[in-house]
């Protein structure tokens, strides 16, 4: 929704449509089901819990000296129990036993480093046995759950695997029907730490946490009906409809890029939905699939004219290269006004967003505001270029002259600064 506008008056309504949902309290397990859920209940998230990875370069810390440490959880002796010195073996031992983790799978513990003591990284890894169940010291992102989702698409791997017919790397774990993506063991686990910014933490699994604090994007509709969160109500306010939107009709498919940042061009080109579409190829594509294909051509095609006659371009506002629906809503001045009036025309044209950023009169302000003189680039380009041009002409395009036989100038000094203050 966009701001009443005098573009937009008459199409503005009170809802709550775009504000964020907001729900009760619930508790929300993480285990297999509800990891399915995001996936499977129709907002396609990727989220799993992590297994494979391994205790090296820069994960080789001592339980003694780091701030804290995850230990895995199973029942029965252990294998290979470490021999630890007994001082420290009783330190991590009391500590894992009386910890009071809940979860079923992991433990989490803190030590203070006082009676824990490391020989050549010997606690790295080790295997403790207490009141009858095995804990060994792993990864400490080990059995985290975790959002892939914003991952699917950056990830380093998916144009090699694209290229090569491979299943994507990410999407596969869940494609198979798996809650778990096992990091691969060929590669190094310090790509994991380099690139897990991308890549929220939601908890662990196995853990019961709260529906609300949940990230926004994972409080799904889905999600709230498998964990019983109502929906709860929340204040409605003015949304305004664009000219000639319609709603989203999610089984058209998605096209054509909206907006995409640039470190997403490489990794989107292969997906389903845009598949070899590179970003900045997306406005012609766009324009192509409707301008040469739609019933009304007249109207296309005096659009195409006025376009020429109006330019912006990405050469005056490189940083919206990529904004797909900026540029599109732009051009949509002229295709919906190729049969009205010029001053229409022209008036909508001032109010873009894209011509301010473009002849750079966006955000002008006056001069008692800022200390500075108003931009006038706009002010005389609308009456040079888009209107009235420099000099004064006859029906027949020849220019009226003055008593010396001089052209006779439409505009002067005096009218730029006057336009400029508005």
């Amino acid at each position: 929704a966009v701001k009443k506008t005098f573009l937009t008056r008459g199409r503005c309504q009170r809802a709550a449509a775009c504000a964020r949902s907001e729900y009760s309290s619930a508790p929300v397990s993480l285990n297999d089901d509800t990891l399915r859920v995001w996936y499977t209940g129709g907002t396609l998230r990727y989220v799993y819990y992590v297994t494979g990875l391994r205790l090296e370069d820069p994960y080789i810390e001592s339980p003694c000296t780091s701030s804290w440490s995850r230990w895995s959880r199973t029942a029965g002796a252990c294998p290979s129990p470490t021999a630890l010195n007994g001082t420290t073996l009783a330190t991590i031992s009391a500590a894992l036993g009386q910890s009071g983790d809940p979860n079923p799978y992991i433990r989490d513990i803190q030590l203070t480093g006082e009676g824990c003591f490391d020989f050549d990284f010997d606690t790295v890894g080790a295997q403790v046995e207490v009141d009858g169940e095995c804990f060994q010291h792993v990864h400490p992102d080990h059995y985290s759950v975790r959002d892939f989702s914003e991952w699917v698409i950056r990830h380093d791997g998916n144009d090699d695997a694209a290229a090569a017919k491979r299943p994507h790397p990410i999407a596969k774990w869940a494609d198979q029907g798996l809650t778990y993506l096992e990091f691969p063991d060929h590669h190094p686990v310090s790509r994991f730490a380099s690139r897990k910014r991308y890549i929220p933490e939601v908890g662990r699994y196995g853990d019961t946490i709260d529906f609300n604090a949940l990230a926004t994007s994972l409080q799904t509709a889905a999600l709230a009906e498998h964990v019983g969160a109502t929906q709860q109500d929340s204040e409605a306010f003015e949304a305004c409809g664009s000219p000639g939107e319609v709603a989203n009709d999610p089984t058209l498919g998605n096209m054509y890029h909206s907006i995409v940042s640039p470190q997403l061009r490489l990794h989107n080109r292969y997906g389903l939905d845009f598949y070899r579409m590179y970003d900045t190829d997306s406005k012609t594509v766009v324009w192509m699939n409707v301008a040469l294909s739609a019933a009304d051509q007249l109207r296309q095609r005096v659009a195409w004219v006025l376009a020429q006659m109006m330019v912006i371009s990405e050469s005056g506002i490189s940083s919206y290269t990529d904004h797909t629906e900026s540029w599109a809503t732009y051009y949509d001045i002229f295709v919906r006004n190729a049969f009205g009036n010029y001053r229409d025309i022209l008036r909508e044209v001032t109010y873009s967003p894209m011509m301010g950023q473009f002849l750079t009169y966006r955000r002008n302000k006056a001069y008692a505001e800022s200390r500075s003189y108003p931009d006038e680039n706009y002010a005389r380009e609308i009456m040079q270029l888009f209107s009235i041009g420099l000099w004064q002409l006859g029906d027949d395009g020849i220019p009226f002259k003055d008593a010396g036989g001089e052209p006779i100038a439409t505009y002067d000094n005096d009218d730029i600064e006057t336009f400029a203050r508005v």
